[in-house]
């Protein structure tokens, strides 16, 4: 899990955080009514992206799960430490899958962040997979299908990133 936090009047404040789970361990993960309709959503969604080679080693497939963020600026951190520590630390040829609106992260693509005085000029090299708003027969990542607003639901996107 990874935390974002912010110094305010000499008090550190959560601004934001990131739960990444194996996919393994999501299948693993235990819930309870709405949430287990949900993940049996999600989990639809992240098997149509995943190649079809990796759905026997789900434990080389991260998602991150649960991101939440005050602004928009400790979002962009949050997913761009978790990506620097997926291509630090996972093993060749694994994937990460991101949730985030289309509009989100297409301003997370264009904008540099700085850490610690230093600027980083990276390109995340996600790919969109499929959106709410994908055309195709039945859609499994459209959020439609779990209560999502017509509007919500079609900005919502999968993005990947593999670990070559």
């Amino acid at each position: 899990m990874q935390v974002a936090t912010q110094l305010q009047s000499e008090k550190w404040k959560i601004v934001g955080s990131n739960l990444v789970f194996s996919q393994t361990d999501l299948y693993n993960l235990i819930t309870p009514g709405r949430m287990s309709t949900l993940l049996d959503f999600m989990l639809g969604c992240y098997c149509t992206v995943v190649p079809q080679s990796l759905q026997t080693n789900r434990s080389n497939v991260y998602i991150s799960h649960l991101r939440r963020a005050d602004f928009r600026l400790a979002n962009h951190a949050l997913v761009e430490e978790t990506t620097r520590w997926f291509l630090r630390d996972a093993p060749l040829g694994s994937y990460h899958l991101v949730w985030s609106t289309s509009q989100e992260m297409v301003r997370l693509f264009n904008f540099s962040l700085i850490f610690s005085q230093n600027v980083f000029l990276t390109t995340l090299n996600y790919t969109q997979n499929l959106c709410g708003s994908t055309n195709m027969d039945r859609n499994p990542c459209d959020w439609k299908r779990v209560g999502l607003t017509a509007r919500l639901a079609n900005q919502q996107c999968i993005y990947s990133i593999h670990k070559k």
